[in-house]
């Protein structure tokens, strides 16, 4: 089984205003149009049994239905986050009804949302988190998109799991999209979970493999960050590490799945 742990959607009418602008600004070519339909057709072509929708609300005004979208795809093969915003008054609250209505967790993009990871004002998101169980993926490093500064580097992460402990933090683009020097410093090892999305042809497989075994294969999850990845693309990548058989597995299915479950 193969879990892509990194996959953005956006509703039918949505995409194909958003997905060119968004193309436009980071210089990519997207691998799909972004909807849900698409995106399933696609997984079947390519070879990918599950996927973990991550969404964003990148303004306050948008948590709620950028939620309740998220629980009508939260059905197999996806299993899907929501979001807050820091800046939302209602964002306790919000994280509540997100574990009311059974999503798996949260996604927070520092970029789009405008704070450092280690800022006061997102702290009682990590709170509520770390007391409900729900599980942050954040956007970690640059984003091709933005210019500087990084709002998410190894460092700031590193404070935000040394003060929440019992948070499960997923750091994406494999801690730290072209910051792996400082990801090496500060986050490998640590109690972190790792994605793999956007790391096909961004890093040398030598090294990440070396990475991966520093940190530890029960500590990474595979992800594309499709539409931007092609979801092949990154399974391929992780196949030329030349990983045992065990490390693969839970790369590709069986971290994601103790972790959903959990």
């Amino acid at each position: 089984m193969i879990i892509d742990f990194h996959v953005h959607t956006f509703p039918d009418k949505l995409a194909p205003k958003v997905i060119p602008k968004l193309a436009e600004a980071a210089g990519i070519l997207p691998q799909t149009d972004a909807t849900v339909g698409d995106t399933l057709n696609k997984m079947k072509e390519w070879g990918i049994d599950r996927a973990v929708i991550l969404n964003i609300a990148t303004a306050p005004s948008q948590q709620n239905t950028i939620n309740n979208v998220a629980a009508e795809n939260n059905k197999l093969p996806l299993y899907t986050f929501g979001s807050v915003h820091p800046d939302a008054e209602d964002k306790i609250s919000e994280l509540k009804r997100i574990k009311d209505l059974g999503l798996y967790g949260i996604k927070l993009h520092p970029e789009y949302q405008q704070f450092f990871v280690d800022d006061e004002k997102a702290l009682p998101i990590y709170e509520e988190c770390q007391a409900l169980g729900l599980p942050i993926t954040f956007h970690a490093g640059c984003d091709l998109g933005f210019g500087p500064p990084v709002h998410a580097t190894p460092d700031r992460i590193r404070k935000v799991i040394d003060m929440f402990p019992k948070l499960t933090v997923i750091a994406a683009h494999f801690g730290g999209y072209r910051c792996w020097d400082m990801v090496d410093h500060f986050l490998v090892g640590k109690n972190i979970y790792f994605d793999t999305s956007f790391t096909a042809n961004e890093i040398d497989p030598k090294r990440m493999k070396k990475m991966i075994l520093k940190h530890g294969s029960d500590k990474v999850l595979f992800a594309s960050d499709c539409p931007w990845k092609k979801m092949s693309d990154s399974v391929a990548h992780i196949e030329r590490m030349d990983l045992s058989i065990s490390d693969k597995e839970r790369i590709f299915s069986g971290n994601a799945l103790e972790l959903l479950k959990r």
